[in-house]
């Protein structure tokens, strides 16, 4: 089951950077089950549009699962948002 969940939450991310949005906000509280029992990524508050090679320096999300280069502020994408995933894991 958790690899199920895992793979639907990866999709959602590739879905969304493949259109230039990063998450930011990756965690458990922003992850809903549906009826069908598939998950739905909910909270888009934190979520940013980026240009192509465009870099995000807003401090924002949960501290525990943020990644390094969004803590000192060095610019992030969405790499970050697989940092987060990783802490999900």
């Amino acid at each position: 089951m958790a690899r199920f969940y895992a793979v639907q939450v990866a999709l959602g991310l590739e879905q969304l950077h493949s259109y230039g949005f990063i998450y930011q906000d990756l965690k458990t509280e922003n992850l809903l089950i549906d009826e069908d029992g598939y998950l739905k990524i909910v909270d888009f508050g934190n979520a940013k549009h980026l240009k192509l090679n465009e870099k995000a320096n807003t401090l924002c999300g949960t501290h525990e699962y943020l990644a390094p280069e969004v803590i000192t502020s060095e610019g992030h994408n969405s790499s970050s948002d697989w940092w987060s995933f990783g802490i999900l894991l």
